[in-house]
Order: structure tokens, then sequence, then C-alpha cells
């Protein structure tokens, strides 16, 4: 069961010594946990979903790096890192190529798979060199999906690979040209498997990322 559910949503159950040693979970037990802060947060450093709900800023680091810091909302919805990106939460990964010029601040990217041309708004400190592949990222609920032809920006064609249903919502599965996305839809409505789909990448939801 828990291997179907990560399988869907992409999150991992996370059994943890904070957890561990309540033998009740009851409001006296929980504050003196809390009253516990230094033991508290170092169990919950390695816990996503619970550094979620107790923290009010979270530090991302990797192998002794500090990669990024900042409020919860923050780092999920804004990634300087490709490290922050994999591990706060699901995300689509996409391997790109610059094409505009640093003067811009409307960046233009070419995709290595798929070969799709993508806009992306980007500060010039932000910008790689023209021949250094770089990571652009985008959450799967951001990703919208219509069976009508779209004219947008970051609208691309894609044929619908798996829908998984996840309760309140589901994950669709979907194959650009070989640019794997996945999205996260309230209700697949008029969406089936082998069908072919517009795929809306929202400028103002890509992040150009930092490279490892």
């Amino acid at each position: 069961m828990l291997a179907r559910r990560a399988q869907a949503t992409g999150e991992r159950f996370t059994f943890h010594s904070s957890r561990a040693v309540l033998k009740t979970v009851d409001r006296e037990s929980l504050v003196e946990m809390m009253g516990e802060s230094d033991r508290c947060a170092s169990e919950l450093a390695h816990a996503r979903v619970d550094a979620y709900v107790y923290a009010c800023l979270i530090a991302v680091m990797v192998g002794g790096k500090l990669m990024q810091i900042g409020k919860p909302r923050e780092l999920y919805e804004q990634p300087a890192d490709i490290a922050v990106a994999r591990f706060l939460g699901r995300n689509n990964l996409i391997r790109a190529m610059r094409l505009s010029s640093s003067k811009t601040s409307d960046g233009e990217f070419k995709t290595l798979d798929g070969e799709h041309t993508l806009h992306v708004p980007v500060a010039r400190d932000e910008l790689a060199p023209l021949n250094k592949p770089v990571f652009l990222s985008i959450r799967p609920e951001h990703v919208s999906l219509s069976l009508q032809n779209g004219r947008n920006n970051n609208t691309l064609t894609g044929r619908i690979q798996e829908i998984v249903y996840g309760g309140a919502t589901s994950t669709v599965r979907i194959d650009a040209n070989g640019l794997l996305l996945e999205a996260l839809v309230l209700q697949p409505n008029g969406l089936k498997v082998g069908e072919e789909c517009s795929v809306v990448l929202a400028p103002e939801h890509l992040r150009l990322l930092r490279s490892e």
C-alpha cells in the first residue's frame, strides 16, 4: 500500500526516532517533545514532511554545503538548486540549453529531450554559458493539460502514458516527443491513456536551477 502511494504521489513515509520514542501520542507528550528543541530539530532534520509542518525556516545541506535557506513555501516554490528541487517534493526536471542573449530577462531554452523551445523569466546572474546544459524545473501541479490545441507560450504536444488515481488528485504521466513529464490534476476529465493532449508549462512556474 505504501509503495503504491509513493508511486502515485512521490511521497515517502518516514518512520524516525522522534516518533518512535513516544509511547503515547497525546498533548502532554508532544509538548514535552517540542520542549527538547535541539534534539527534536536533530531528529526531524531528515524528515521532509515533518519539516514542512514544524519549521518556520528550512535549510537544505548536501555534503556539508548549504544549498538554500528560506521559508518552507519559498523553498518549495522557488528552489534555487537542483538538489533542493529534488529533495523538497515532486518535480519535473528538464535538461535544456540556453538560446537567448544574456541581456534579456526572457530566457529562451531548448530542451535536450524532445527539442522543445521554452521561455523562462530569468535574471542575468542566473544564466549559465550558452554551451552548458542546465536544468529547468516545474511542479506537477503547475503542469496544465488540455484536449484542445493550445497556442500559448510553452505549449507542447504530448501523449498520455499513464493515469494513476490517488484519491483527491490523480497523476498523469505524459511523453512529449521524448520529454517525460508528470501533471497533478484534480479530475482527469476526458483524459485517456494513449490520447494526445496539449501540455502547458507556464513560464511563471518554471525555474532555472543552479547546476549540480
